[in-house]
This record gives structure tokens, C-alpha cells and sequence, in this order.
């Protein structure tokens, strides 16, 4: 039997090396096998395994290089682990808030506010078909430097438009077309 100090005997092989990372530093998939093999790689160190076996699995080190490339490695650990922490931290936050994002709208819904939705996205569209409007106008007027006083009515637009389309057999939705033909928004 070997005696284990920090989790770790005499002899250690990647795949215990792999288990004491996770488990020291409390987050899997931190390290992987491939990140092992290169830190070894890259700090020259030796298996002392002998012969050298057929299968990587077989492979054992010293517990000291192991703690030599924890103590080389550990500030890249503990960012590495910071970044996962922080990402988790993040997802978690998004999850929160999305399910108060539903609850909020299935709570709008059983009160009946679900038509304050529909006349919000109802305003945008006007909103939009107001300034295409104003714009194609305005480039029409390509002297419009020439007339610096000229001034267009957006909200007033939007307003006859919504009316427009609503009421279109109405007194108000036959009055905002005419508004809308003769372009009264026109200051």
C-alpha cells in the first residue's frame, strides 16, 4: 500500500492525476487528459515506470513532479476554475431571470394585459411606417436644405395611421387618409 499525502500516493498515474485536479480544485472537465500529457510534456517530465509499458494507462509518476506541475500550473488552475465558476455563475443568472421573464408574461396573461402587448408592437409598426414615410418624403424634397423650416409630425403620422388602418370605414379612418394623401404632417 502507498502512503497518500494530498490525495496522492508515491506512484501516480495520469488518470489519478487527472481525479486529484477535480477534486482538489471542485470543478470537472478543468484539466484533461491532453492537458496533463502536455504539462508533462512541457516541465520534462519523466514516467518511472520500468519498462516503459504499451499502454498509456500504465504510466506512473513521482507524486513530487505531480505537485512540481500543480505548483508550476496553479495559478492557471485556479483562473481556469474562476472562468468556470463564473460562466456556471452567469447561466444560472440567465435561467433566473428568464423563468421571472415567463412567469411575468404568463401573469400579464391571466390578468388580460396581453392586449397592452399587442397595441405595443401595434405602435412600434406605425412607428416604423411613420418615419419610412417621412424619409421617402424627405427625399423627394432632396432641396431640403433649401427649405431649413420645414417640420414633420412623426407622432401625429403614426396616430393617423393607426387610425388609417383600424378604422378604415370610419369617419376618423377616412379623415386620416385624406391627412395622409394630402400629407398634412407636413409643418
Amino acid at each position: 500500500m502507498f502512503k497518500k499525502s494530498n490525495g496522492l500516493g508515491e506512484e501516480v498515474s495520469p488518470k489519478e492525476i487527472l481525479m486529484y485536479f477535480e477534486d482538489k480544485y471542485q470543478t470537472p472537465d478543468i484539466v484533461t487528459p491532453k492537458t496533463i500529457k502536455r504539462w508533462i510534456d512541457e516541465l520534462k517530465i519523466g514516467h518511472i515506470t520500468s519498462p516503459p509499458p504499451k499502454r498509456n494507462a500504465d504510466i506512473k509518476y513521482k507524486r513530487d513532479d505531480v505537485l512540481k506541475i500543480e505548483q508550476v500550473k496553479m495559478k492557471n488552475l485556479l483562473r481556469r476554475r474562476d472562468k468556470y465558476l463564473n460562466e456556471k455563475w452567469v447561466e444560472k443568472k440567465a435561467e433566473e431571470q428568464f423563468e421571472l421573464f415567463v412567469e411575468y408574461q404568463n401573469q400579464l396573461m391571466e390578468n388580460g394585459y396581453d392586449e397592452i402587448t399587442y397595441s405595443d408592437t401595434v405602435g412600434y409598426k406605425y412607428e416604423e411606417e411613420a418615419k419610412k414615410i417621412i424619409f421617402i418624403e424627405k427625399v423627394e424634397m432632396c432641396f431640403e436644405h433649401l427649405f431649413p423650416n420645414v417640420k414633420f409630425d412623426e407622432n401625429e403620422l403614426k396616430n393617423k395611421l393607426f387610425e388609417r388602418d383600424e378604422y378604415p370605414d370610419l369617419k376618423e379612418g377616412i379623415e386620416a387618409n385624406e391627412y395622409i394623401k394630402k400629407k398634412l404632417f407636413k409643418k
